[in-house]
């Protein structure tokens, strides 16, 4: 299949989370990312209305925002293909998962700024 890009999925816990990440590539340097996150003690359990934002490898700059949906989804549309760090809540303390993409690498791991 000339042409196309493979989705990479991406499984990590955060926190009191697990986050199940997919990252589509779009294109050699644009990707989209999205994911549901559920509670990590209880099978199924989605966490809804969860803020989330996604910020440069620095942890400084904000890229985009958005909530999770009634089942814990979310969608964070054409991005740059680089390395983020998506942070899971809206307190200074959330859980940080740094999501690397770039080329055919693409990593996740829990992370502190």
């Amino acid at each position: 299949m000339s042409g196309a890009y493979p989705d990479v999925q991406l499984i990590t816990g955060a926190g009191r989370y697990e986050v199940d990440l997919l990252v589509r590539k779009r294109s050699t340097d644009r990707c989209a990312l999205s994911g549901q996150i559920t509670a990590a003690t209880e099978v199924h359990e989605y966490v809804c209305r969860l803020p989330l934002a996604l910020l440069d490898a620095t942890g400084r700059r904000l890229i985009a925002q958005t909530r999770t949906d009634e089942l814990g989804e979310f969608a964070l549309g054409d991005l740059p293909d680089a390395p983020y760090i998506l942070r899971i809540g809206a307190s200074r303390d959330a859980p940080l998962v740094a999501v690397e993409m770039g080329g055919d690498l693409h990593a996740v791991r829990t992370t502190g700024l």
